[in-house]
């Protein structure tokens, strides 16, 4: 069974992103499978674990289909807008996640207030958006830049993501410097 877009309700609420999803999202194509994407992504990231197995095997099956992202990005819109108009951080983040490939402007529209509030995964969402993939083209600097506030904020994985950065840019004296001064802050019980 197939998984394809389905129809968007309330597309006069989406403004600029309007035009983004027209393009991926025929009108009337399997509501039912829409439907069950939806249900299956939201309960995902609401941390369901029948979800994760779901998901985690659309996405081997899907992972080499090229309108796979574009659906995931259209369901979480459709899921997330109207909360994340309304103030909901975590709609917020998942509009801003969503929208990182489609459209940087919108993306960043959404992750940066998050970013600048301390929301760590709002920071990495902003750093991965600066690879080779990510959509807002590949940038080492600010990779590395949105990856070190986010490891500064305390965030494990930032922190080794930082860590192997310099590492592979043979810079082992601030890979060090820096794996000392996050270990000395997590054993005081403080962020730096």
């Amino acid at each position: 069974m197939g998984i394809f877009y389905g129809r968007i309700g309330k597309t006069e609420r989406i403004n600029t992103t309007k035009g983004i999803l027209n393009k991926f999202t025929p009108a009337d194509r399997c509501s039912q499978e829409t439907e069950e994407l939806d249900k299956i992504i939201e309960a995902s990231d609401n941390g369901e674990e029948w979800a994760h197995q779901k998901f985690d095997e659309l996405w081997d099956k899907y992972e080499n289909d090229p309108s796979w992202l574009p659906r995931l990005a259209s369901a979480r819109i459709r899921i997330y807008q109207s909360a994340a108009e309304q103030g909901d951080k975590k709609a917020q983040y998942w509009m801003g996640f969503s929208l990182r490939r489609i459209d940087k402007q919108q993306a960043l529209r959404w992750l940066l207030p998050l970013a600048q509030e301390g929301n760590v995964e709002a920071m990495k969402a902003i750093a991965s958006g600066y690879t080779e993939f990510g959509g807002f083209g590949d940038d080492e600097s600010q990779y590395l830049y949105w990856y070190r506030m986010a490891a500064e904020a305390g965030d494990a994985e930032a922190q080794s993501t930082v860590g192997l950065q310099y590492r592979c840019q043979n810079n082992y004296r601030e890979a060090v410097m820096n794996k000392s001064k996050w270990k000395r802050n997590f054993r005081q019980g403080r962020k730096p």
